[in-house]
């Protein structure tokens, strides 16, 4: 994707991470103290004070032990089939394509599961706070202003390798490919971010109520309704093609030993959040 959505996908993703990025083997360990890493990072962000916190990981903790166990299977359903596209013998975009709405899908989903919650602890937010989470927001959008397009592409690099293994030379080339027609979409996105930030500061400063928040953010990351400019949403559609494009052209150039790594790590994902969302099961 070539957007970056902002502090509050950074949220969703820190949640996403404490259940799939940890090791495959301790997917369900990290699920079980989500509440406690995005209570800790959101508290960070934020500057919460204490009972902030507390109540943060309260609602965090209700969630993930009630719809986010749901979630973690339904989430286990679209990594298998997405297991089952990419192990094809031929991979088209066509196919890709209905993955990614999926997950994307998926990602609106969860977004209005949290979005009450987080709505809940923005309002209690005093203008001190609200002066540092708009500090924040404008230190991340210069720290991505300040990244080239060397660097974008080494952390492509590592995010492809880190589910194939090393990549060789000729895969590296179709990758630089990929970034160099990657549309120059970075500093018109920044602007619009910049923008919906500003948006959020106003809301808090205020003092708006929970309705108000509530739609701002289901305008932003549910799309509902969708407040893009065209231009916006006309990059991301063409920088997602783009990407699509490179996998359809990476896919037959996998070794038999990296497509085995892809697969094996599809299904250690896919059973460590199957193991959380049968809990909830024996639980009930």
């Amino acid at each position: 994707m070539t957007q970056r959505p902002g502090w509050w996908w950074h949220l969703v993703a820190a949640l996403c991470c404490a259940v799939l990025l940890a090791g495959c083997h301790r997917v369900d360990i990290a699920y079980e103290r989500g509440d406690w890493f995005v209570a800790r990072w959101a508290g960070g962000l934020l500057d919460l004070d204490r009972d902030q916190r507390q109540a943060a990981r309260a609602l965090i903790q209700d969630y993930r032990d009630g719809p986010g166990r749901a979630r973690a299977g339904e989430l286990a359903a679209l990594l298998d089939a997405l297991r089952d596209t990419l192990s094809a013998d031929e991979l088209t975009s066509e196919a890709l394509a209905v993955q990614r709405a999926a997950l994307a899908h998926f990602g609106r989903d969860l977004s209005g599961d949290l979005i009450p919650g987080m709505v809940t602890v923005l309002s209690t937010m005093r203008p001190e706070q609200v002066r540092h989470l708009s500090g924040e927001l404008e230190a991340m959008l210069e720290e991505e202003a300040a990244r080239d397009t060397a660097a974008r592409q080494s952390r492509l690099y590592e995010a492809v390798s880190r589910w194939t293994g090393r990549l060789d030379t000729a895969q590296e080339r179709l990758l630089d490919d990929c970034i160099a027609q990657m549309p120059e979409a970075w500093h018109r996105q920044r602007a619009w971010r910049a923008d919906m930030n500003a948006q959020l500061i106003a809301l808090l400063d205020d003092a708006a109520d929970a309705p108000a928040l509530t739609a701002y953010f289901q305008a932003r990351y549910q799309l509902r309704p969708d407040q893009r400019p065209e231009e916006i949403a006309l990059l991301q559609r063409e920088g997602v093609a783009v990407m699509q494009g490179c996998l359809v052209q990476l896919h037959p150039t996998l070794t038999t030993r990296q497509r085995e790594r892809v697969l094996g790590r599809l299904d250690d994902y896919r059973d460590a959040l199957q193991r959380v969302a049968r809990r909830s099961d024996s639980e009930g």
